[in-house]
């Protein structure tokens, strides 16, 4: 009885002393080699889909193609299930909406007119920030990730650079990004953009002023809508 005893209480010294050290802690292998970090889960059902409307003078004539080609996305979306978020960009971003998606792409140009017809804050375009923010989004979604960006490419800010280099980086790493469309791209910001986002291969999606085309978003959003 003696022994058992001595044997228990040793048992249970050793089993805190294990639990209060690294090197005993579940998470490592055997050969006391750290595990590796645990993979970004399947994305939940549903879609986030961010929005992002650049409100400069260069853009302003844009802006009503835009504002609609933005709800009829939104259309697309579950308002039972999928989320909707969308910004305004001069030299700051500015989250207007952030909820499930309007039911019906008139109820959304309603919410998105309402706002862009707004004159910008300050004239000028920093878009760095927006891709930022929508690095944090897609980050913190469980769902699938949609980004669709309103702009010539114009930014107004070259110190942004790496921040902006730095974000389609990062969205490109996240496997729950499905697409980035940026609509309305001039021919002398075509080459700086793709440059920019260019890790993102077949998930970046650059339309010109000319051919401002969501078909092909609209059909990544419904198998991703109806996976």
């Amino acid at each position: 009885m003696t022994n058992r005893i001595l044997f228990d209480r040793s048992f249970w010294a050793l089993s805190v002393i294990c639990l209060t050290q690294a090197g005993c802690s579940s998470d490592r292998d055997p050969g006391g080699a750290a595990a590796s970090t645990p993979p970004i889960p399947t994305p939940a059902p549903g879609v986030q889909l961010i929005l992002g409307f650049d409100t400069s003078a260069s853009w302003k004539p844009h802006l009503p193609a835009s504002a609609r080609i933005g709800a009829r996305l939104s259309s697309h979306l579950d308002p039972n299930r999928d989320q909707l978020t969308a910004f305004r960009i001069d030299r700051s971003t500015w989250e207007f909406y952030d909820s499930r998606p309007p039911d019906g792409a008139t109820a959304c140009l309603r919410i998105l007119w309402r706002e862009l017809s707004k004159p910008p804050a300050v004239e000028g375009t920093w878009p760095a920030t927006f891709y930022q923010r929508a690095v944090e989004r897609s980050e913190s979604s469980q769902q699938s990730v949609v980004v669709a960006f309103f702009t010539d490419g114009d930014n107004d800010n070259p110190a942004q650079v790496p921040h902006w280099r730095a974000a389609g980086a990062a969205l490109a790493a996240n496997p729950r990004v499905a697409a980035v469309a940026i609509y309305g791209v001039s021919a002398s910001n075509w080459a700086s953009v793709r440059s920019l986002l260019g890790p993102l291969g077949d998930r970046l999606l650059l339309y010109s002023e000319s051919d401002m085309d969501p078909s092909v978003l609209m059909q990544r959003i419904d198998s991703l809508v109806h996976h």
